[in-house]
C-alpha cells in the first residue's frame, strides 16, 4: 500500500532552507536525563554477514534514565519498541531549540530515521526539478526521516564547504553537514563528490522535552532507549532495509558488553 500512497500524490518536493533556519535560531544546550554520565569512547567490530566490514567507532552516552542527549547524537530504540516510526530505529537528533513557530515555547527535539528507506529515487519523486534529472544524485533512493513535517527535504552530506549549517559544533561536531542543494546538486554533476556521500530525507520526528523524557524513562528487562555518539559514514550510509543502522549499532553496543 506504501507504494500506491506515495505514487498517488503527486509530490513536488521543493528544496527550502526551513530546516536550516529551525536550527539556526536556538540556542543549543545538551539535554541530561537522570544524572549525567561520562561519556565512554569505544570501538566495535559490528560482526555479521559481511566479514569484511571494518570496525564503526562510537561513544555510548547512556541508556535510559542516564542517557545524555545532544545534537549529533543518534538514539537508538530498545527491542521492545512497538511504535510503527520508532521501531527498531536508529535516530540522528540534528536539532533542538526552542519552537518558533508558535508562542508554547516548548523545547524540542528533531532528528531523521536512519534506517527507513523507501523504494523511490530522487529523480523519481522529484522529476519537476530539471537540474535533478539527469543528475546522478537522483539515483539516490528517498528516505522516510519520520511523521512531522510537511514536505520538508533534509539534505544531509560530509562535505562542509557545500552545506549550509554543521551538524554540532568544536568539540561535538559529528562531519555531517545540512543544506547547499544547489551546490550538492553542481558538485555531483561535475564529478566532484560521491553521490553516496549524501543521504535525503522526506520528513521528520520531533519530540517535547517531556516527551523524550518519557520514552527515556520507559525501560523493560534491562532494555532501553540508549544514546550513542557515531561516525559520518554511519549516518550517511544508504541502508537499504528498515532496522540496518539499529541491529548493527545495538550489536556493537552488545559486543562492548554495556547493555544489561
Amino acid at each position: 500500500m506504501a507504494s500506491i500512497f506515495w505514487s498517488q500524490r503527486s509530490l513536488l518536493l521543493v528544496y527550502t532552507l526551513q530546516s536550516y533556519l529551525w536550527l539556526s535560531c536556538f540556542s543549543f544546550r545538551s539535554l541530561k536525563i537522570g544524572r549525567s554520565v561520562s561519556r565512554v569512547a569505544l570501538s566495535a567490530s559490528l560482526r555479521d554477514d559481511h566479514e569484511d566490514r571494518p570496525a564503526i567507532p562510537f561513544q555510548f552516552l547512556g541508556q535510559g534514565t542516564q542517557a545524555t542527549v545532544k545534537i549529533g547524537c543518534v538514539l537508538v530504540a530498545p527491542s521492545y519498541e512497538f511504535n510503527h516510526y520508532y521501531r527498531k530505529s536508529a535516530i540522528f537528533i540534528y536539532g533542538m531549540g526552542t519552537s518558533n513557530k508558535d508562542d508554547s515555547g516548548d523545547y524540542l527535539i528533531r532528528g531523521v530515521i536512519l534506517d527507513h528507506c523507501t523504494p523511490f529515487t530522487l529523480t523519481e519523486m522529484m522529476s519537476e526539478d530539471p537540474k535533478l534529472v539527469n543528475n546522478p544524485l537522483g539515483q539516490n533512493l528517498l528516505f522516510r526521516g519520520g511523521d512531522k513535517g510537511k514536505e520538508d527535504m533534509i539534505l544531509l552530506h560530509s562535505h562542509a564547504k557545500l552545506g549550509q549549517s554543521s551538524i554540532g559544533e568544536g568539540t561535538d561536531a559529528t562531519g555531517v553537514y545540512q543544506g547547499g542543494w544547489d551546490a550538492v546538486l553542481d558538485a555531483c554533476a561535475d564529478g566532484k563528490i560521491d553521490p553516496q556521500s549524501c543521504k535525503v530525507f522526506f520528513n521528520y520526528v520531533e519530540f517535547t522535552e517531556q516527551e523524550l523524557e518519557n520514552m527515556l524513562e520507559d525501560a523493560e528487562d534491562g532494555d532501553a532507549w540508549m544514546s550513542l555518539m557515531v561516525d559520518p559514514d554511519m549516518i550517511l550510509t544508504q541502508w537499504p532495509d528498515r532496522g540496518d543502522a539499529w541491529s548493527r549499532l545495538r550489536n556493537a553496543v552488545s559486543q562492548a558488553k554495556l547493555q544489561p
